[in-house]
């Protein structure tokens, strides 16, 4: 069986990441960076340029300016309380259902995952909401918790997400799809995502025998509609790139004087960040700072938050165009195919792996840890690649529904005021579990998705 340079140096890139990150507890920046510097080294005399051309294709990619943009998004929404009218607009349509908080936890989810793309950003955000609200129109304050762990992980499994940007940044996966592709498919299998949660939210009502609220606490969707519709602007944000880039108006652009190269040119994850920024400046320009010193504390925050996130994709890029140079995805086809393994045992076999490795890892250290390797094994059987991406993200956004590490279970507990090791089991057989089967469903082309 021939183990190339490649899978040894990813070996190598894993094993310092989950070292560095796990046992000395250090920052995933640090994890990431001195793993790209460590994949440099195989390739002996020929380090240093290895090193400086990763560095140059890694930080060159959409991928690696995209987070920007969404970090200033989302910080711009959460200052302009967007998020909060979106909700009330949700309440006012579901809220006289029976369970209608639960659904909205639900949707709000999302939402979130719309825009954040953190499962803990979701958990937080929309629990802090949601799940004070459903323990006031008789949740128990486990089950809310729980669900508001299970909804969380459509942080992930929606586009964009920061595990989408960095699966697009890898060099082995890049090669085969294009951002149109995968944004769409992704958000296709995020809305079976969202299917699923939907009917594990009724079937909890119908157990827990959950009422709708009082008349008095559902606000009218006519008034609400007249007073906050302005907050579905950002949507359009979304599906302007989206109808350029898909669908039958691609097709006539393609045709047309702007050409398949003008088509190709519009990069969803930069234009969708942009045009929403744009409306979220024009819809809550009155809730932005009036004064100077209102600006700085807001660009402060804003500078925190993307340090935060900036290192660890421009070192996620770098050390993917390093493992390319070395041939890590030439290799790694090589060993499957070596293996022998049928395309169900080797679908099912990714699927157990990314869901024991996401309980430890939050998703984006699941995702650079895994990511080029398990996207390589769906597609050599056949998955088409954006699919594989899709699916491959539905299995991460596991994150926050895995016992017992998943940062989404604590803040959802901590928020409901519950014992954490009552959600584990439920978690896992009601959420984790079933959505991993899902994802394998969808790999072997039972689930139709839209690619």
């Amino acid at each position: 069986m021939t183990i190339g340079i490649g899978i040894w140096a990813f070996l190598a890139y894993i094993g310092f990441i989950l070292f560095w990150n796990l046992i000395i507890k250090r920052k995933l920046a640090e994890a990431m960076m001195f793993a790209w510097l460590i994949v440099c080294l195989f390739h002996g005399f020929a380090a240093p340029d290895a090193l400086w051309k990763s560095f140059l294709a890694g930080t060159r990619t959409s991928s690696c300016l995209s987070p920007i943009l969404f970090v200033g998004m989302a910080a711009l929404m959460e200052e302009t309380q967007i998020i909060g009218r979106l909700i009330d607009i949700l309440n006012s349509l579901l809220g006289r259902l029976k369970g209608g908080p639960a659904y909205i936890s639900v949707l709000a989810s999302a939402l979130m995952g719309l825009i954040s793309g953190s499962t803990a950003a979701n958990a937080a955000t929309v629990g802090s909401i949601t799940i004070p609200w459903m323990m006031e129109t008789g949740w128990g304050k486990d089950q809310a918790a729980i669900m508001n762990s299970g909804n969380a992980g459509l942080g992930v499994s929606l586009p964009p997400s920061t595990s989408m940007f960095l699966m697009l940044g890898f060099a082995d996966v890049a090669a085969y799809v294009t951002t149109g592709e995968v944004y769409l498919t992704v958000l296709t299998t995020g809305c079976y995502g969202i299917l699923y949660r939907l009917l594990v939210t009724h079937f909890y009502i119908r157990k827990y025998h959950i009422e709708a609220l009082a008349e008095e606490q559902v606000p009218s969707f006519r008034k609400t509609i007249q007073e906050k519709w302005s907050s579905l602007i950002i949507f359009v944000g979304v599906m302007i790139p989206l109808f350029l880039t898909t669908g039958p108006v691609a097709v006539f652009l393609r045709k047309s004087a702007f050409g398949a190269r003008g088509v190709k040119a519009i990069d969803i994850i930069i234009w969708v960040p942009v045009l929403i920024i744009l409306g979220v400046l024009f819809e809550g320009r009155k809730y932005l700072p009036k004064s100077k010193q209102g600006w700085i504390k807001f660009c402060g925050t804003l500078s925190k938050k993307f340090f935060n996130v900036a290192p660890i994709i421009m070192f996620a890029m770098c050390g993917s165009e390093a493992l390319s140079s070395i041939g890590f995805g030439r290799d790694v086809s090589i060993f499957m195919g070596e293996l022998g393994l049928s395309r169900v045992l080797t679908i099912v076999l990714v699927a157990v792996l990314v869901e024991c490795v996401v309980g430890p890892l939050n998703a984006s250290a699941a995702t650079m840890a895994l990511g080029p390797v398990c996207f390589l094994c769906l597609k050599n059987v056949g998955v088409p690649p954006a699919v594989a991406v899709a699916v491959f993200l539905m299995l991460v956004s596991n994150q926050g529904a895995i016992p017992p590490s998943s940062s989404a279970i604590y803040i959802s507990c901590g928020i409901s005021g519950s014992d954490v090791t009552e959600t584990f089991s439920t978690l896992l057989f009601h959420y984790a579990i079933p959505i991993a089967c899902i994802a394998v469903l969808i790999a072997l082309g039972i689930l139709p998705v839209l690619a």
